[in-house]
């Protein structure tokens, strides 16, 4: 797997995809995952206009990550889901509302 594959799927998958680490770690021609390949993945997904969640990577190939195209409302979605605001909490509440209107009602 390489970074542009990470990219192709992200898009086919409405901006966002989990991938392991080792996935992530493949992607850019690492074959151990350390502290060090965390920071260049990190680094590597932003060049690519891609962000990640959680913040914090861990040396650890099994470790889920969800990858997602920045700028979209999916990225926002989590951006209000780890801001401790009293907005992104308003925000939260009407994005639940209107999912339980529009997708469980």
């Amino acid at each position: 797997m390489n970074m542009e594959t990470i990219v192709q799927r992200v898009s086919e998958c409405n901006n966002v995809c989990t991938f392991t680490m080792r996935d992530l770690c493949d992607a850019i021609g690492r074959q151990r995952c350390t502290a060090q390949c965390c920071q260049t993945i990190s680094d590597t997904l932003t060049e690519y206009g891609l962000g990640h969640w959680p913040p914090e990577l861990r040396p650890d190939q099994s470790h889920k990550v969800r990858v997602y195209r920045i700028g979209t409302p999916v990225a926002d979605m989590i951006g209000l889901v780890s801001r401790c605001t009293e907005s992104s909490d308003e925000a939260l509440r009407t994005m639940a509302e209107l999912y339980s209107v529009f997708v469980v009602g």
